[in-house]
């Protein structure tokens, strides 16, 4: 059984993972990505943000690192903002909406994976799934 290394939150924030991965508790977190599914799922939200922005007074943002505690930043897909946007590099306040996308046919991790995330960080949060829809939140955006 191998066992995993533990990394420092400056390390973790000094460092450029390729794909960037989420932190929890001094262990790297591998990330669903990179698959066209995932990217075009990806690309419709945030269309779908983009093209609501004045109406919904929101702004969207792909792949953003946020800290959802004291040691755990976490990287969803999507996540949104009441504007004006916010200035810091790494966001820290509470987000309005997180979404995962799990494009994968095994939910029990993925809605382990969303509810670690977010809970109870975010206002809105909703996961996405091509297969079937899992992790579902409190409240999600009409239209999505």
């Amino acid at each position: 059984m191998s066992t995993a290394t533990l990394v420092s939150v400056e390390e973790y924030l000094a460092t450029s993972y390729r794909p960037d991965c989420d932190f929890v508790d001094g262990q790297l977190i591998e990330r669903n990505v990179g698959t066209k599914d995932h990217s075009k799922l990806q690309r419709e939200v945030l269309a779908w943000f983009r093209d609501r922005r004045r109406e919904l007074r929101l702004t969207a943002f792909p792949e953003q690192r946020v800290q959802v505690a004291q040691r755990r930043y976490r990287i969803p897909d999507v996540c949104v903002f009441p504007l004006p946007e916010p200035d810091e590099q790494i966001f820290t306040q509470p987000l309005t909406f997180v979404s995962k996308f799990f494009l994968r046919k095994t939910p029990s991790r993925n809605s382990r994976t969303a509810s670690t995330i977010i809970s109870p960080w975010a206002s809105r949060t909703f996961g996405f799934s091509t297969r079937h829809r899992v992790g579902a939140g409190r409240s999600c955006v009409k239209g999505i």
